[in-house]
């Protein structure tokens, strides 16, 4: 009975272990931070209070009620999970700057993203609009 009792334990501990390394991060756009209202590096820009990284799903959500201010991406190379631009939204990428993507998805505007998205996985079928 007790080897029933820890080989239980252990299965269970097992599955809540590899759903915890599994689960995707959300971090959303914000924007408006003074002096920063555009900077994707600026860590008061996203809801986490952190700039993205590779296991974060990214959202950019319409913000045109909100701080007004989308992001843009200034230098560098970003690597991320997913992101989403929302219809409404706009994502503007610098010149010789580009983000490593999973899955992109959305009906957002990307400006500059016809260059600078590379992507892994898959892309939604109404996948962003470029300029």
């Amino acid at each position: 009975m007790r080897n029933l009792i820890v080989f239980s334990f252990i299965m269970m501990l097992t599955q809540i272990v590899t759903q915890t390394a599994n689960a995707q991060i959300v971090n959303t756009w914000k924007g408006g931070t003074p002096g920063q209202e555009n900077n994707w590096a600026c860590s008061k820009n996203w809801s986490l209070g952190r700039i993205p990284g590779v296991f974060d799903n990214v959202i950019i959500p319409d913000v045109s009620a909100g701080s007004q201010k989308f992001p843009v991406i200034n230098s560098g190379l970003t690597e991320i999970n997913q992101l989403y631009i929302h219809t409404g939204a706009t994502l503007t990428l610098q010149e010789n700057v580009h983000i490593l993507v999973n899955e992109l998805h959305g009906n957002g505007i990307c400006i500059g993203c016809s260059k600078g998205i590379w992507i892994e996985g898959s892309a939604s079928e109404a996948l962003v609009k470029n300029k």
